[in-house]
């Protein structure tokens, strides 16, 4: 089983391939992908972490964490923006929403939005609710790569 560092490497290693990413046009659906595997990344980075709360040792499937998150009052934050990540994912990779109704990603959200929302607002927060958990040093590496990457003007 992986332990927090080994997440966040792959957390920060996903943020890398978004930043790429973000470059190509029309790559926005995996930008939306790559995001959310680092958020999930730094959701079981704070599972690991978490002394406090024993059960969330690490998630179990997607599913399972998504429980945890939602009935963990401590995660409430982590939950609120995981899930809007979580479901543009699904946009993206499955090409329809929870309701099984059939949705282009790059129609269903602009570059911009993917820049502003997904990332400058749900990602952002995702982060710094997450820092709360995990080592200072886990919490700087993860700010200070978003600051270096995703950081400008419209995203503060």
């Amino acid at each position: 089983m992986p332990d927090d560092a080994e997440h966040i490497k792959l957390a920060l290693h996903n943020m890398d391939v978004a930043h790429h990413l973000l470059e190509i046009p029309d790559y926005r659906d995996w930008v939306a992908t790559t995001i959310f595997y680092s958020a999930l990344h730094i959701v079981e980075a704070v599972f690991f972490s978490d002394r406090s709360n024993e059960r969330t040792k690490h998630g179990r499937g997607h599913d399972g964490r998504e429980v945890i998150l939602k009935e963990t009052t401590s995660y409430r934050k982590i939950w609120e923006h995981y899930r809007q990540l979580v479901s543009a994912s699904i946009i993206a990779r499955y090409l329809e929403n929870h309701s099984g109704r059939t949705i282009l990603f790059n129609r269903y959200m602009s570059e911009s939005k993917v820049r502003e929302v997904l990332i400058g607002n749900h990602f952002w927060q995702l982060i710094k609710s997450a820092s709360r958990f995990v080592s200072s040093q886990s919490g700087s590496l993860l700010k200070q790569r978003f600051d270096n990457y995703f950081r400008t003007p419209h995203t503060l």
